[in-house]
């Protein structure tokens, strides 16, 4: 049975450094007078992970109800357009937005036994916590671009109404114009949160600072 002392600092640790986490017993092996770290699975830094890839997919169903409302009142409002018309210009879409779209891997890399800075027994998956970070550098960037995309697409094949003459029709330009105004929103909603990672690296921050102020290491250094 673990000392009270070691599980009540244990539990401190885990508090102060939060999420993205594990803990990593550490054994002594007295034949070689060393102790070995042993691995475990950082599930925290993979359901971080996760949720990114899931706040990606809401931004996405976003973008499509909204072009499907759009062109939907299109088509019952203005009789020159027809639903095939409507139909090709959401299919194209569809395809602009599966092209390039970010996903983080979060499959590689759950089990790991690289220890956390100035700790005893708390591990972190490296390549599985910066995958969240990842993603929310690289989604604006992507959402941005999918008009330009589209755009592209709607270029390759000459459809009545959508292109004529090697040039976008108005019916075509008006709706990559909705797209991009769309794309080009920010919301606060729209943001990939990576709180496991911030938590992570204001760690790493810390653990690089003077001696004096390193309280974090002091407090999760555990009893052996």
């Amino acid at each position: 049975m673990l000392p009270l002392r070691f599980v009540l600092t244990l539990l401190t640790c885990l508090v102060v450094l939060g999420n993205a986490r594990c803990y990593c017993e550490r054994y002594y092996f007295e034949d070689k007078d060393e102790y070995r770290q042993k691995p475990c699975n950082d599930l925290e830094a993979q359901s971080e992970c996760n949720r990114a890839n899931d706040q990606v997919t809401d931004m996405v169903n976003s973008a499509g109800r909204n072009a499907d409302l759009y062109l939907e009142t299109l088509v019952l409002n203005n009789a020159s357009v027809t639903p095939a018309q409507a139909s090709y210009l959401r299919s194209k879409l569809s395809e602009a937005i599966e092209w390039g779209k970010p996903v983080g891997d979060c499959a590689n890399g759950l089990t790991t036994e690289t220890r956390l800075v100035n700790t005893d027994y708390i591990c972190v998956s490296m390549p599985l916590f910066q995958q969240c970070d990842t993603l929310a550098k690289t989604v604006p960037q992507y959402f941005s671009s999918i008009h330009n995309v589209l755009a592209e697409r709607l270029r390759l094949e000459n459809v009545s109404g959508i292109l004529e003459n090697g040039k976008l029709t108005t019916l075509a330009t008006e709706f990559l114009y909705v797209i991009k105004l769309r794309d080009s929103i920010t919301r606060e909603s729209n943001k990939i949160r990576c709180q496991g990672y911030n938590a992570t690296v204001d760690i790493l921050r810390k653990s690089a600072a003077p001696a004096s102020s390193r309280s974090l290491g002091r407090s999760c250094r555990l009893p052996l």
